[in-house]
């Protein structure tokens, strides 16, 4: 069962957090309302699916105190099964150990991962991350230097690179 709620970010919008009993199943930045939340997790997810902001508030409290600049980590159970390939988890797991204000490149993140040649595949991984903010997709740059992209928009990417002082 996925329970969902949506919560007020000041400074960034509307971010919705979807739990399932293993923990966090993924974080939607930016939302509208319900529906949009729906059409992102898809037909088979949505089944049975319940607002519960009461339930999802713990992990939207760790959010909202790292973008106050009072966290800068996360303590928070998630749920894996959102991420089907092997290779995804494993560069999601190598990001989780880039540190708060540190960068890394697409190829530096492959390479850490132990896929040394994998720049572009990396950087599908980031574009599908269910837990950004959580798992630091904003840390993964272009190997110049430059920002790259960012499912929230990069605007998004400079606003929480600002909050670890790396902007």
């Amino acid at each position: 069962m996925l329970t969902y709620g949506i919560f007020p970010l000041n400074g960034l919008g509307d971010v919705g957090i979807v739990s399932s009993e293993k923990g966090l199943y993924r974080i939607f930045l930016c939302v509208t309302d319900k529906n949009e939340i729906l059409t992102k997790l898809g037909q088979r997810a949505t089944k049975g699916i319940r607002e519960d902001v009461l339930g999802n508030a713990p992990f939207f409290e760790q959010i909202q105190a790292y973008w106050k600049g009072t966290r800068r980590e996360f303590d928070l159970r998630l749920d894996w099964s959102v991420v089907s390939s092997p290779f995804a988890r494993q560069i999601l797991r190598t990001l989780q150990t880039v540190p708060f204000g540190k960068t890394i490149s697409y190829q530096e993140l492959g390479e850490k991962a132990g896929y040394p040649r994998a720049a572009r595949a990396v950087g599908r991984v980031m574009s599908h991350n269910p837990f950004p903010i959580v798992i630091p997709c904003h840390r993964v740059l272009r190997k110049d230097g430059a920002l790259g992209g960012y499912t929230g928009g990069i605007d998004i990417k400079k606003k929480l690179l600002k909050v670890e002082g790396v902007l």
